[in-house]
Order: C-alpha cells, then sequence, then structure tokens
C-alpha cells in the first residue's frame, strides 16, 4: 500500500479544511426587504435580491445564496461565472418562491428547492425557467415550476381561454451547453421542458399538464432519462409530442443532424383524466421527424397514447430502439402506436438502426420486426391489467424471457436488473 509523506498529508488535511472553510453561505430577504447599502449576508443584514447578492462581489465559487421564505420576483442573473458553481438554494424547500428565473451569460450556477411561477395572468415571461445560448454549467434541481399557483390542483379545468392567454408559458427553456434539470415538477405550461445546447442532462423530472410539446431536445451529447410525461391539452394545431428533437447542425456534406443522444426509462402518458373532456390532446410519444439521427439510443421507454406514432425515427443512424413498450391508452387492440422506421423527408436514407426487444400494437418499414419484436394484438394476453394501464409482462405470458440479450440494457425503466434471457419491453419481471 503506498503511503502518503506526513508533511504531504498534513499539508492535504489543511489544504481540506481551508476549502470548506472558504464556503459561506448568503441570505437574501423577499422583495427588496433589506438594505443593499449595508447587507453583508449574513443572517441578520441578508440581501434584498439575488443578484444584488452575486454582484456584490462577496459571493465566491462553492458558497452558498440561501433565500428565505416569500417571494422574491424575478430572479435574473447577467454574466455572473463561479468555479466551483454558487448554490442558490431555498431556506426551506418549497417557500422561497420567484416569478421566473432568468440566467444570461456566465457560468456555474446551481438553483435548488425553489417555487417558480407567474402571480398574475399575462404577467409571466415567456420561459419561466430560462438560460440563454451564452449560459454554461447551470443546474436545476427539486424545482416546482408551474404555469399558475394554482396549476396542479386547477390545470384540469382550465377553459381554452385560459390556456391559450392567460397562463400560455413554457415551463423551462435551457440554451446553454452543460445546463440541467433534475427531480423537478412542471405543471399547467405551453412547453415543458427545452434544451438546445449541447450535452444537456433531463433526469427525474414530471411534466404534467401541458399544451405543446412535453420535452424537446436539440443538442448533440443529450440525456434524457426518468422523466414522466403525462397529460396532453389540445388548444391549437400543433402537433404534440412526448419527446420531440430534430437537426440544426450542419454535418460535414452539409446535412443537418443531431448526435449522441440518450432517451431512456422514460414514461409518457396521453391522458389520465375523463375521456370527455374536451381538450383531450391526442399525443405522439418520441417524434424524431427531421434528422438526421446519429448515434441515438431510445430504450426502456414506456409510451401509452393514441396517436399513430409511438416511436417514429426518420433518417436515424448508428441507433439502438430497444426494450421500450408502445401500447394504446384505451388497453384494447389496436393497430397504433407503432415503431416505425423511414428516410428523411427530404430524402436523405435512413442508416443501421438496431430494432429489439421492444413490444409494441405494430411496426412500420421495419424488416421482419417479429424476429426481435413483439406484437401486442391482444393485450390481455400480454399484460397484467391493461384496462388500467398497467403494463408489466403479464406472469407466463408471451413476453416473459423473450428477448435477446445481446445489447440489451442491463436493468429495466425501475431499475430491476434484467437477466440472462430479458423479457420484451420496458418492465422486467422476477
Amino acid at each position: 500500500m503506498h503511503r502518503i509523506p506526513a508533511g504531504l498529508a498534513l499539508g492535504l488535511a489543511l489544504w481540506l479544511m481551508a476549502t470548506a472553510a472558504s464556503a459561506r453561505d448568503f441570505y437574501v430577504v423577499p422583495e427588496d426587504q433589506g438594505n443593499a447599502d449595508t447587507a453583508t449576508g449574513a443572517p441578520d443584514s441578508p440581501f434584498p435580491t439575488v443578484w444584488k447578492a452575486i454582484r456584490s462581489g462577496l459571493v465566491s465559487g462553492g458558497d452558498r445564496v440561501i433565500l428565505r421564505d416569500g417571494t422574491h420576483g424575478t430572479i435574473k442573473i447577467v454574466n455572473a461565472a463561479f468555479d466551483p458553481p454558487v448554490q442558490i438554494i431555498a431556506e426551506t424547500p418549497g417557500k422561497a418562491h420567484a416569478d421566473g428565473i432568468i440566467v444570461q451569460g456566465g457560468h456555474g450556477l446551481r438553483f435548488s428547492g425553489l417555487s417558480v411561477w407567474p402571480q398574475v395572468p399575462n404577467t409571466r415571461p415567456r420561459n419561466i425557467v430560462s438560460t440563454d445560448k451564452t449560459a454554461a454549467d447551470v443546474g436545476f434541481d427539486a424545482m416546482d415550476i408551474r404555469g399558475a399557483p394554482d396549476a396542479p390542483d386547477r390545470y384540469m379545468s382550465w377553459s381554452l381561454d385560459e390556456w391559450m392567454t392567460d397562463w400560455r408559458a413554457n415551463g423551462v427553456r435551457l440554451d446553454g451547453p452543460d445546463n440541467t434539470i433534475n427531480n423537478s415538477r412542471v405543471t399547467g405550461v405551453a412547453f415543458g421542458i427545452t434544451t438546445t445546447g449541447d450535452r444537456a442532462r433531463v433526469t427525474g423530472n414530471r411534466i404534467e399538464g401541458f399544451s405543446g410539446d412535453g420535452m424537446r431536445g436539440l443538442g448533440d451529447g443529450s440525456v434524457f432519462t426518468g422523466n414522466r410525461v403525462e397529460n396532453s391539452f389540445k388548444v391549437d394545431d400543433n402537433h404534440d409530442d412526448g419527446f420531440q428533437s430534430w437537426a440544426t447542425k450542419p454535418d460535414g456534406d452539409g446535412r443537418k443532424t443531431v448526435r449522441d443522444m440518450v432517451i431512456e426509462n422514460n414514461t409518457i402518458i396521453e391522458w389520465t383524466g375523463s375521456a370527455n373532456h374536451p381538450l383531450h390532446g391526442k399525443l405522439q410519444g418520441i417524434g424524431l421527424f427531421d434528422g438526421i439521427y446519429r448515434n441515438f439510443t431510445i430504450r426502456n421507454n414506456l409510451i401509452i397514447i393514441n396517436a399513430y406514432h409511438g416511436i417514429a425515427l426518420y433518417a436515424g443512424a448508428d441507433s439502438v430502439i430497444a426494450n421500450n413498450t408502445v401500447v394504446n391508452v384505451s388497453g384494447g387492440s389496436a393497430d397504433y402506436p407503432w415503431i416505425l422506421l423511414r428516410d428523411n423527408r427530404n430524402g436523405w436514407e435512413a442508416g443501421e438502426t438496431q430494432v429489439f426487444n421492444n413490444v409494441a400494437m405494430s411496426y412500420k418499414s421495419i424488416a421482419n420486426p417479429l424476429q426481435r419484436n413483439a406484437v401486442a394484438q391482444f393485450p390481455a394476453q400480454y399484460f397484467r391489467d391493461a384496462a388500467r394501464l398497467d403494463f408489466r409482462p403479464k406472469a407466463g405470458g408471451p413476453l416473459i424471457d423473450s428477448g435477446r440479450a445481446e445489447g440489451a440494457p442491463t436493468t429495466d425503466m425501475t431499475g430491476r436488473p434484467r437477466n440472462g434471457r430479458p423479457d420484451l419491453g420496458a418492465f422486467e419481471m422476477e
């Protein structure tokens, strides 16, 4: 075993102690209650706004800016750069409120535990939480983001006018590179979460009640995993998708391409409300229509909808679609949703995409799909309780131990390990 010299060990210990000691807390009170001229950020001398704390010159990388309970207006931060990141957190999770969060330029910010929504109709920013293209390494965690103060309780009863006019805001738009949103809830919005910057991470979020697309991802190297998207409202002529991407960057031959994306372990449910609701939308699942899409991994997703396109990949190349469950929200027999491969609308040809271990209502433009996948023509034979949207494999049914092991994900969408002969679809049963 290698031993660290005593002098070096002492120096390392002192450095670690100094680093820990140098991280400080700075407090912010709601709505300009503090005194900017004399504030130090101490508990008894808080800053009146987050921006005044950031620009005071006192806050350094690794520090925490703590928001006391109450309303803090719109938080806007411009060209603030920290390494390591500064934490901007609620003193009591969920009790510090902002009307919106805007980050322009800079890098190294982490927001956590904040509630963000407009308080008055037609006063919201277009995007309730946003970063611009020059804002890098900005993260959001455990956020409560709403299109209206009472969205979780009332969005199911909003009128068309309320959806279109009063609370017409997008949830989250992250345009900078290396931005993240994790473990957050987005409720009662137009578009849920949109990322355009490279290497976005969107994990463990719930998007509930939306009138556009649930999630959009346009940047290379992005990951969308463990999210739940549900309840699509039809308010205009947008073709709503649970997840959508399209290519924006020219490749070496001039064709636009988006690369290296992972879409995994997500649940997309078109509707959980009353079947007679007048704004009940028809939701597409994973819509990838304007590629080229190169090196996409689409695995372990549960898609429960009543539109044709469950997973549609146009001009995919070097990609994998594996162990997804793509079924009709009715719970009964249907010819769709389907898994589809085809060339780009401009005639750009699709490349190699492996499609295996899936269960869907049908397949389109896939050679011999039943050699490696299943068609759930009679859902009651395949699933535990399709009528109640329980699409786990039925014990002793045709999905059990019927999959291909090579290239299959090592766990199912819940994290359960897959055995040597994996089940078809998103779930692995004991």
